[in-house]
């Protein structure tokens, strides 16, 4: 078996369990006794694995990190995700995090086979330690982002059982308090914002110094919108610096932003073509 064979054999038996994760950690929000979240864990776990092996196998066969081109980039996203999921969840303990967290990774991986690809050529200027650290930290922000953005939706959904009635009759009164999800929410921005922040700063200096992106990268889609998603996050870490609001607000900012998180990695790439058309 050739390495371009064990590549796709790791990806997509990591897309199995993940889906498995996915299916696990929806189950034990409605039946914790036959689904439990250990097993999505354990699931999730394996799927981060392989998708380390895939990495590291396409990497020993192009000889760079393998982000280069959409498949690639949204794979990675991927990875960085179930990385912060499965750190969080160690730390945290909070197993029907996994209920909201682990459906959204198995979307993200639903698009990914769709438009699996091989690997490309690249820009010889793209082999740098620059661009490296600004996708490495790129990435593990989104990943945050992402994880940030499950928390506010189950504090809203929390919020809303515990003003209604019915809130005991409910699955969702098996979620952590109202107290716990904000306290996570802020952890998660506080992590995430500053890592996205120096992802941007490496970007501006390796681009404006390797000129890949050529004179007019500023006008780039993904570029702009890079800058109004940061713009978003960086008024919910002063929001919580500050003190100015939390709860049902920060939440909805949350998830708003991260609309915008997916929308400026996914979404842009249809609108005008831009600087960034190597990541296509």
């Amino acid at each position: 078996m050739n390495v371009e064979i064990l590549q796709f054999v790791s990806f997509y038996a990591a897309v199995l369990c993940l889906w498995t994760s996915a299916v696990f950690g929806v189950g034990c929000l409605f039946s914790p006794s036959r689904f439990q979240a250990r097993y999505a864990n354990m699931a999730a776990g394996a799927g981060f694995a392989l998708l380390t092996a895939f990495f590291l196998l396409r990497w020993q066969a192009v000889g760079f990190l393998p982000v280069t081109n959409m498949f690639e980039s949204l794979s990675f996203f991927i990875w960085a995700v179930a990385l912060v999921y499965l750190v969080v969840e160690h730390v945290a303990a909070l197993p029907t995090l996994s209920s909201f967290l682990l459906p959204v990774i198995a979307l993200f991986t639903l698009v990914a086979v769709v438009i699996v690809q091989g690997p490309g050529s690249v820009d010889p200027k793209l082999q740098s330690a620059w661009f490296y650290l600004h996708v490495i930290f790129a990435f593990i922000g989104y990943a945050t982002f992402a994880v940030a953005f499950a928390a506010a939706v189950m504090y809203l959904l929390q919020r809303r059982q515990l003003k209604s009635k019915k809130s005991f009759d409910s699955v969702f009164h098996r979620l952590p308090s109202l107290e716990v999800l904000d306290r996570l929410n802020q952890q998660l921005i506080n992590m995430g914002f500053p890592l996205f922040t120096v992802a941007i700063a490496v970007g501006i200096g390796w681009a404006h110094r390797s000129e890949i992106l050529g004179p007019n990268w500023p006008n780039d889609p993904k570029v702009v919108f890079t800058g109004i998603t940061w713009l978003l996050y960086a008024a919910l870490f002063h929001i919580r610096l500050l003190s100015v609001a939390r709860g049902k607000r920060v939440a909805h900012l949350t998830i708003i932003a991260f609309v915008f998180v997916v929308f400026t990695f996914l979404g842009t790439r249809y609108l005008a073509s831009g600087p960034h058309e190597f990541l296509k």
